[in-house]
């Protein structure tokens, strides 16, 4: 089944404070800093991801000085330029993959994914009709929150529409699905087609929106707005989809870019490094953290990314669930410093109220406070 929703869904600021630049559309997230004297006393910018955070300490590691998230994260996502991942394309849920996929006459309820509906009745239940670019309604399972995995199933993103947000399913598994695009593996086993250009690898692209670059390339999105056509690559994988020099750095939460933007030190996870912004190795950047910088690696919760001596601390980025980075685990909360609590191996910053969980400047940071604690 193949939809052309047409979006890129960005996820702000590359990890998980990380843009996504994608389709789903949403203008990117506004950068808080560039360097560390743009933040308040006691906080350092994490360039990679354009956010303030406040160090982390944990003797745990020989009281090496560890870069966390302070909750303003401007709902981003991972590496190098994420796009603002909020759920919504230029034209929403319009279409589906194959007309063969809308079945039944339309019917006041829906039955099942993808049935033929009347679009004048949106609301079904667990469902909603949603109109297509042919003016046929089909039906979709509701979502509870569009931008991210939320409840839908496997192969399926929640993203919103006309009628709020409903689980989209997947567009594609290679490029060939795409046509002359390219597909994109966002998160949850959805992929999206990525609209592909005439630029080529190096040729100058802008704001890391489609339509640019050609198939298996994409937009790198500095901050700026100027970029370049970048090889789409794997930074999960076994290496090799980058050139020599080359690291395959952070774009949404499961597909990076390649990078010629190599550290001069430091190459695995938490090696000191420089220069800060640079990547240490695939899905690893050099971040601030103390008086020195820090090889950063993002990790996928659930899965064995981390090094033997590190986990996956799936709340280090708050009001994202979908991407963490590796950290030292932790046995007490006096190894992990004010505010914050060691649960599970991983140290929790303290709430009563969302707001806590947010900078003061950025109430709405998308991060919440669960018993007692910040996700």
């Amino acid at each position: 089944m193949r939809t052309y929703l047409r979006s890129i869904l960005l996820v702000a600021g590359l990890v998980l404070g990380f843009s996504i630049a994608g389709g789903c559309g949403g203008d990117e997230a506004e950068r808080e800093c560039e360097t560390s004297e743009d933040c308040p006393d006691g906080q350092f910018c994490d360039a990679s991801l354009g956010i303030c955070e406040a160090p982390r300490t944990n003797s745990a590691n020989n009281s090496t000085v560890i870069p966390t998230n302070n909750g303003n994260n401007n709902n981003g996502s991972g590496g190098n330029n994420t796009n603002n991942n909020d759920g919504n394309g230029p034209g929403g849920i319009n279409s589906v993959p194959d007309p063969n996929q809308v079945v039944n006459d339309p019917q006041s309820s829906c039955t099942q994914e993808f049935d033929a509906c009347d679009p004048s009745e949106p609301n079904q239940g667990s469902f909603q009709c949603v109109e297509l670019e042919d003016g046929d309604g089909a039906c979709f399972i509701g979502c509870d929150s569009a931008g991210e995995a939320s409840n839908c199933a496997s192969e399926r993103y929640c993203l919103n529409s006309d009628n709020g947000p409903v689980c989209a399913p997947s567009e594609c598994a290679t490029d060939a699905d795409c046509g002359t695009d390219t597909c994109i593996d966002l998160d949850n086993s959805y992929s999206f087609c990525l609209e592909a250009g005439s630029g080529f690898e190096g040729d100058p692209c802008q704001d890391g929106a489609g339509g640019q670059c050609q198939q298996g390339l994409a937009c790198d999105a500095p901050t700026d707005g100027s970029g370049q056509c970048r090889t789409v690559c794997d930074p999960w994988g076994t290496g090799g989809d980058c050139g020599f020099g080359e690291e395959c750095a952070m774009q949404w939460h499961r597909t990076g870019l390649c990078t010629p933007n190599q550290t001069t030190s430091g190459i695995s996870t938490f090696d000191t490094c420089s220069p800060e912004g640079y990547w240490c190795s695939d899905a690893t950047v050099c971040v601030a953290g103390g008086e020195d910088n820090f090889c950063l690696q993002y990790c996928r919760p659930g899965m064995s990314d981390c090094p033997i001596d590190a986990i996956c601390d799936e709340h280090y980025f708050l009001g994202l669930d979908n991407i963490g980075a590796c950290m030292p685990p932790c046995s007490t909360n006096e190894e992990c410093g004010p505010d914050l609590d060691c649960v599970a191996q991983e140290c929790r910053f303290t709430c009563t109220v969302d707001s806590d969980c947010c900078a003061p400047d950025s109430p709405d940071c998308g991060a919440e406070c669960e018993a007692g604690y910040c996700i």
